[in-house]
């Protein structure tokens, strides 16, 4: 039987402890080109990264790695182990056991913790690290209050009626932040349906709460849900009517009054257009606010979210392709492709190149992040690799060192110490010269400084005397 044909809690005990046996360190090193056997090696690596890495400069990991990590942990933790990874388990249970007939999101306990992760993926201020480090350094026990506020954000996340009723009337203020999930209004505008926002906006007053419905607004702007918009500017408008050129008594504009210029912070086409079409209807005293730099805000969140509809409007409204701030366009160093390449959103990184973005920054820093896709897309666009086959190498992207060296990057470009043995094999066979002066050298010291055994092995079948000369 192959490896990976064993079940799958046997094959994962055997890779812990061969990373136990052989060290973390180079368990962080080593790179795995298969995808299941670097997802647990990660795992288990990241038991110990809050303790690991320096407060400082944190690791670069990924929104998606570290979200996939906390709940492999909450799934297999002991009943006696991390209060608040058994408390998310339990949510994950109890909004399975409660859960609508007919949803098949939530068909499983792991697919309501996806749910319940979805959160922690979107906020552009959330660091999923941080709550990692919370989560890891808690030893107090979940409470019975505590464990009904996470329930309540929960419901909200997953659109159910039933729990948000249950627990609503033990909530004063819902812009509190939970400590699992965030702002309470927040996760409604962007998880919760039309009856649960009905429901919020009409208990405990006459007729509607005027300031949450502002908040539950310029929230679902920002996530980009026009329905949700559109259902929130209508709801009981004709009761209690929107007044978009209220004054305070101190003179400052209220809330309201600077609704339709906050709310453009939306990465989506559909809602922009809507707010433009109010803008339209409702004329605003402080048009002023509407500037280079709100619309270039936009540009990032467009970006982010992937939609090059919205994208192409704020162009065409005269946004910088190259990034501005203050400073004049191109001040912060062409953020637009920067964050487009780092996504891989191929589409949006021609359209932008297109407008005269840095195709330099473009290509560099798909190669950091191991966009095949898009690293053979702008080579293909004639776009010459300048140092960048050392990038692709320390990342274990085989592909992608293929792929620069077939577009003439220098196969003897240093590396750094890694342990990637199809990589070495497709070094050498492109032209690195093992003799070189100083190569040599250098290769004998880092793989017996590092314990790069499979390292030493290649060197020697390439007639490198490897003998440790204790100069390390």
């Amino acid at each position: 039987m192959e490896l990976l044909g064993l079940p799958t809690e046997i094959f994962q005990d055997i890779l812990h402890q061969a990373i136990v046996a052989r060290g973390i360190k180079r368990g962080v090193r080593l790179r795995l080109v298969n995808n299941v056997m670097q997802a647990l090696y990660t795992f288990r690596l990241l038991d110990s990264v809050h303790s690991l890495y320096d407060k400082r400069r944190p690791p670069r990991l990924s929104k998606a790695v570290l979200i996939s990590y906390i709940g492999h942990r909450v799934m297999h933790e002991p009943a006696n182990g991390n209060p608040l990874l058994n408390c998310l388990r339990r949510l994950a249970e109890d909004i399975h056991d409660r859960q609508n007939v007919d949803d098949r999101e939530l068909s499983t306990v792991e697919t309501c913790l996806d749910k319940l992760c979805s959160p922690w993926a979107v906020s552009w201020t959330f660091s999923p690290l941080k709550l990692f480090e919370k989560i890891l350094k808690r030893e107090s026990k979940v409470n019975e209050d505590e464990y009904r506020n996470h329930l309540f954000a929960a419901g909200l996340c997953t659109n159910n009626l039933s729990i948000v009723q249950q627990y609503m009337l033990d909530k004063d203020n819902l812009r509190d932040d939970n400590l699992l999930f965030g702002r309470y209004n927040t996760l409604a505008a962007r998880y919760s349906g039309k009856e649960v926002l009905e429901y919020l906006l009409t208990t405990g007053v006459p007729t509607v709460n005027r300031t949450l419905r502002i908040g539950l607004f310029l929230d679902a702007s920002e996530a980009g849900r026009a329905d949700i918009v559109r259902f929130l500017y209508n709801f009981k408008r004709e009761e209690v009517p929107w007044d978009f050129n209220r004054l305070k008594p101190n003179g400052y504009y209220s809330s309201e009054a600077n609704i339709l210029y906050m709310a453009l912070n939306t990465p989506s086409l559909e809602v922009a257009t809507f707010l433009g079409e109010l803008r339209r209807r409702c004329p605003i005293r402080d048009e002023g606010k509407i500037d280079g730099m709100t619309v270039q805000l936009r540009v990032y969140r467009s970006i982010e979210a992937g939609h090059l509809d919205t994208l192409t409007y704020l162009i065409n409204l005269g946004a910088h392709a190259q990034g501005v701030t203050h400073h004049g366009p191109n001040a912060r160093g062409n953020d637009p492709i920067r964050i487009a390449s780092k996504l891989g959103h191929t589409a949006i990184v021609e359209f932008l190149l297109a407008h005269g973005a840095d195709a330099q920054a473009a290509i560099t820093i798909a190669v950091e992040y191991g966009h095949t896709e898009l690293v053979q897309k702008l080579l293909q666009m004639g776009l010459t690799p300048i140092d960048t086959l050392s990038n692709a190498a320390a990342g274990g992207y085989l592909d992608i060192v293929r792929l620069l060296l077939d577009a003439g990057a220098d196969a003897n470009e240093s590396i750094g110490p890694m342990e990637h043995t199809a990589i070495f094999n497709l070094l050498i066979e492109r032209g690195a010269d093992l003799h070189s002066k100083g190569t040599t050298e250098e290769c004998i010291e880092r793989a017996w400084k590092d314990g790069l055994e499979s390292m030493l092995v290649l060197l020697k079948e390439h007639g490198v005397d490897v003998k440790d000369t204790g100069s390390t």
